[in-house]
């Protein structure tokens, strides 16, 4: 089916959310939903008390529960993607039958990225399909049923994840099989930290000023 416009895409039961989640920082989860579904109006004046409701069960749907009064700005970057998901969903038009999640953890942290992941598999148990775009492994073998390939914008692979080993993955993302050195270096495990520097400073040889370092280094085990 060709997509000319948003709106055939919309109509076809496909919802976005991208990387850049396209969120208003300055204005609170109420009027962020609104900008994808619009505002309900009596005899011209905005119903505040029914937007804040409307806001609070899209939200209950996924899982959360915050208060919806609060900038977008001042959310975590778990709840801010909720956000998105949330309008994505509730969008005015047909029902959602895919929603395609572009890099949804690229800047969570790892309880955020959690808890992202369980909003997924919750999303998916409704009956909306789930196109979760990611180039960490681990995602892809602990929230796929089947796995796409795409590499230098071409089609590689389209498959179960099942029976699939993470080399072999690997080997399809990058066009060749591993190398014997690099099979034992993915095997390698790392230790625990053995130094760790924070706040360092130092003189650059222009100027007097002083930029701020921090670092951390690690055992190998072997």
């Amino acid at each position: 089916m060709p997509f000319s416009n948003g709106a055939a895409s919309e109509a076809a039961g496909l919802r976005f959310v991208h990387q850049d989640l396209g969120l208003v920082d300055a204005l609170d989860t109420v009027d962020n939903l609104a900008l994808g579904m619009g505002y309900p109006s009596f005899k011209g004046r905005i119903k505040w008390s029914a937007e804040r409701k409307r806001a609070r069960a899209a939200l209950s749907a996924l899982g959360y529960d915050f208060d919806v009064s609060r900038n977008v700005a001042d959310l975590a970057m778990s709840e801010r993607t909720a956000v998105a998901i949330a309008r994505a969903l509730s969008t005015v038009g047909p029902p959602p039958k895919v929603l395609v999640l572009d890099e949804p953890t690229a800047n969570l942290p790892n309880a955020e990225a959690e808890r992202l992941y369980a909003l997924a598999r919750r999303v998916a148990n409704s009956g909306v399909a789930i196109v979760f775009v990611s180039h960490h492994f681990d995602e892809v073998f602990g929230l796929a049923d089947t796995v796409t390939v795409l590499r230098d914008g071409n089609h590689v692979i389209t498959r179960e994840v099942a029976g699939l080993t993470e080399d072999a993955l690997i080997e399809q993302v990058i066009g060749r099989e591993l190398t014997p050195f690099e099979r034992d270096i993915k095997a390698v495990e790392r230790g625990p930290i053995v130094l760790q520097a924070r706040g360092l400073s130092a003189e650059t040889s222009r100027t007097s000023s002083t930029q701020p370092l921090s670092a951390t280094a690690g055992s190998t085990s072997w």
